[in-house]
């Protein structure tokens, strides 16, 4: 994770000398006095284009890790199952890649649109009255890095989070033959969220099956018995931000077989 905030603050700075280059090339329009609806939406043009230089920066930089922490979900999914770890499954792997890390990049867009809106507030009035850039790049290294490098640890240690959480849980729909029953399992401490102890209250009296699992993940549900189990934004499998709980299978007892005497 020392890596991980090493990032953050790289690619803030990265962003903080983007948005000053860009405030440069500005010069001209606030030198003529220029700030019609055509150089607005010029402005608004630029600051998208350097949203998306953003999340290609940061995507190229923890897709690695994002994905050597799924195949480490795969592995320990595979050791709860007493099951020979014999490398991550093909149809695994690609399931990761169409469909987590598409959604990560959108995670990662909407974070970086709301990095590029603080700048656009910043820059739009400072255009207006004619305040020099490098007063508006001291505002904005004022303004963004505490707020900003808060955001990106969340986001980062909530992405990490649920990719462990569904590596998990698509080892275990490999092997759903051998699972009896899933729990919901995690430290119980102060940092423990009331939907978690809401679930494992209700996976220890009643663990749940694959087939009510794979229903809840499609409906999504808010409560179960009456009981909140995820934040309003989060979704079955991963109920809310930095969520350090999981499915821990309930392998099925081995079976015993008996020879008939001959």
């Amino acid at each position: 994770m020392d890596k991980l905030i090493r990032l953050e603050k790289q690619l803030v700075n990265k962003g903080l000398r983007l948005t000053r280059s860009f405030l440069n090339n500005l010069s001209g329009l606030v030198s003529t006095g220029e700030l019609g609806r055509r150089s607005f939406d010029w402005i608004r043009m630029q600051i998208a284009a350097q949203t998306n230089e953003y999340v290609t920066l940061f995507q190229d930089q923890i897709e690695p890790e994002l994905l050597e922490l799924f195949e480490r979900a795969v592995r320990e999914a595979h050791s709860n199952l007493n099951i020979a770890f014999r490398g991550v499954p093909v149809n695994t792997i690609s399931w990761f890649h169409e469909n987590f890390h598409p959604m990560a990049r959108t995670i990662m867009r909407n974070y970086a649109g709301e990095l590029m809106q603080k700048i656009e507030n910043t820059l739009l009035p400072a255009l207006i009255t004619g305040t020099p850039a490098d007063e508006v790049v001291k505002i904005l290294i004022k303004e963004i890095p505490p707020a900003t490098n808060r955001r990106i640890e969340v986001m980062v240690r909530d992405q990490l989070g649920h990719a462990m959480q569904q590596g998990i849980w698509k080892t275990y729909e490999q092997y759903e033959d051998a699972i009896q029953a899933y729990k919901w399992v995690g430290p119980s401490d102060r940092r423990t969220t009331k939907w978690c102890k809401n679930r494992k209250e209700i996976t220890n009296n009643e663990p749940w099956t694959a087939e009510e699992i794979q229903k809840y993940i499609s409906t999504n549900p808010l409560k179960l018995q009456g009981k909140e189990i995820r934040a309003r934004h989060g979704t079955f499998l991963h109920p809310h931000i930095q969520c350090r709980h999981r499915l821990l299978a309930i392998p099925k007892p081995a079976r015993i077989l008996v020879r008939e005497a001959i």
